[in-house]
């Protein structure tokens, strides 16, 4: 008897041991085939990259010669593709007081070789006959929707009100002055998302000057990877040990297809605040910042595709809006005070993201335009400058900067007060 429940002990000893066995070996096999996968994917889709280069003629050093459009040849051909309720694509186009180059643009869309489209059109309160010719446009292509402002509004509150409406799977952003560069772009990175369900695929911005490139304007080397999280942030928010600014990562919300989710979280996340507010410069760093917070995927496809005019964006925008030079001086002034309040609203308090805004600070652009210009909302700054000192992150010269160009704005304000007064 004693033997018989000691024999069925040990049998159900070893059934327990064997169980244990076949759980820790499938799963063992599991996390082996998750990691295996990520390794074949990354390497199914370089093969697949060089497929697109050898088909299309493209390398990584080749620019595709972007085909000059005649502007008078305003009137398209009568075109017959079908508005559908779910396309894979929403492309947004900005346009304010660009009817000189409206044509090249929307061209550049329409002549995707994916058809699935969702072309909305943001006029932003256009002065000139750019309303006038979307309207043409739009009798002639049922794909193109037309928001139109009453006021204008700016660049992030344009973008933002086209991204809300947005039906598309994925979602692009173009400027009105700016162009695709060659007919597969958006298909050959749409097919890149899809393969790897991403959150966002970039692809190459090349700046032209009177019709020819003067380089790129977003090259960096992701060794043809998917970058995840927490490697995603921190690739955008990096900075070398002098705290230079050197992102991996761009901060041009041009140039990449982003998941319709995701983007609208990215509104979300900057809040009516901002994306509400007119904002004249620094609208793609606010929304990037914003967006790689959100994203959990990132693919750059080593493909040039995105035109990008290198015209004086600003004095264009100012120059139609502003005539005083002062008024010029004091909208320069109120950007990097709105930028500031949303770098240290919205970033973590970690030594990542407190170290971009101290960049932001000692960055030679801003420091020359901000001290130079702003004559209120001193006391904003003052709270940011505070916060930046109190923080943990930053060493004591950091500091002890930070310190001293709060003195210099203090002595700004005082003077200030004193002319007011005489």
């Amino acid at each position: 008897m004693y033997i018989d429940n000691f024999l069925q002990k040990i049998k159900y000893l070893n059934l327990f041991k064997f169980i244990n066995f076949i759980i820790i070996f499938t799963l063992n096999i599991i996390i082996f085939i998750r990691n295996n996968t990520k390794i074949k994917f990354n390497e199914f889709l370089i093969h697949k990259i060089e497929n697109f280069k050898k088909s299309y003629n493209i390398s990584d050093n080749d620019i595709i010669e972007f085909r000059k459009i005649n502007s008078k040849n305003i009137l398209l051909d009568k075109i017959n593709y079908t508005r559908t309720k779910f396309p894979d694509i929403s492309v947004i186009l900005i346009i304010y007081n660009q009817e000189y180059c409206l044509n090249k643009a929307l061209r550049s869309i329409q002549n995707q070789s994916i058809k699935n489209l969702e072309i909305i059109i943001v006029d932003d309160c256009s002065l000139d006959n750019s309303l006038k010719l979307l309207r043409i446009y739009e009798k002639e292509d049922n794909r193109i929707i037309i928001i139109k402002h009453d006021i204008n509004e700016g660049k992030i509150k344009s973008r933002s009100d086209g991204i809300r409406l947005a039906k598309g799977k994925y979602i692009t952003v173009l400027d009105g002055d700016d162009a695709f560069i060659h007919k597969d772009i958006l298909y050959n990175s749409l097919f890149i998302a899809n393969l790897g369900d991403l959150d966002i695929v970039e692809f190459k911005i090349i700046k032209f000057k009177d019709e020819k490139s003067i380089g790129c304007l977003n090259r960096h080397t992701s060794n043809n990877r998917i970058i995840y999280q927490p490697e995603l942030r921190t690739k955008f928010f990096y900075l070398s040990d002098n705290y230079s600014y050197r992102a991996i990562l761009n901060r041009n919300i041009c140039g990449k297809l982003i998941k319709n989710i995701i983007f609208k979280k990215t509104i979300n996340n900057i809040g009516p605040k901002y994306t509400e507010d007119y904002i004249l410069r620094y609208e793609d760093t606010i929304m990037t910042v914003s967006l790689f917070q959100v994203a959990k995927s990132y693919y750059y496809l080593q493909e040039s595709g995105y035109y990008y005019s290198k015209d004086d964006k600003i004095k264009i925008i100012l120059k139609n809006n502003i005539t005083s030079n002062n008024k010029r001086n004091i909208i320069k002034g109120m950007d990097e005070v709105k930028l500031l309040q949303f770098l240290i609203e919205k970033t973590k308090n970690n030594k990542i993201e407190r170290q971009l805004i101290f960049h932001e600070i000692m960055s030679i652009n801003y420091y020359s335009s901000f001290y130079k210009y702003i004559n209120h909302d001193f006391q904003i700054v003052y709270n940011i400058f505070d916060k930046m000192i109190k923080s943990r992150f930053l060493s004591k010269n950091e500091k002890r900067i930070l310190k001293l160009l709060k003195l210099i704005l203090i002595e700004k304000e005082n003077n200030l007060k004193k002319k007011k007064k005489l």
